[in-house]
């Protein structure tokens, strides 16, 4: 498995990028988020997931450890792939989210292209005790007066 790379960003897609890793070119896709935090020419490091396939090894990569075990999170999940994770991924932010399962907020989870309401239902009903709702740690730090 490789965990993660560095190296310097030659290429930008809309779903994908080139890092070059000491002279080897890798493609890896990437959502829209990561995407935004990449600047060709620029030294970056990217948490990845390969994906091994009968047909093909595809790279994905995540600009954050977050974005990266939220996409763990995700392919876990019964009917949702790769893809569609990516998907999630780069129509949300993160802490959007959390919040949303937390709230079991569906309606807004079938906004995303590709996830209908029986695949939200799905994510809501397998991802509310795995993810933290944001900024809970925070407020109840805040509420019991201890500090980090």
């Amino acid at each position: 498995m490789i965990a993660y790379l560095q190296g310097t960003i030659k290429h930008l897609y809309n779903d994908f990028c080139y890092i070059d890793v000491q002279g080897v070119g890798y493609r890896v896709f990437i959502p829209n988020s990561t995407r935004q935090k990449l600047v060709i020419n620029n030294n970056a490091i990217l948490y990845t997931y390969l994906n091994v396939r009968e047909d093909a090894m595809l790279l994905y990569g995540f600009y954050s450890q977050e974005e990266y075990d939220l996409f763990q999170n995700l392919i876990a999940i019964t009917g949702i792939g790769p893809k569609v994770a990516l998907g999630v991924l780069s129509a949300v932010n993160t802490d959007d989210f959390r919040l949303a399962v937390s709230q079991q907020n569906a309606v807004l989870l079938t906004r995303i292209p590709g996830i209908g309401k029986k695949t939200a239902e799905r994510m809501i009903l397998e991802l509310k005790d795995k993810i933290g709702v944001p900024g809970l740690a925070a407020a109840t730090l805040k509420e019991t007066g201890a500090s980090v």
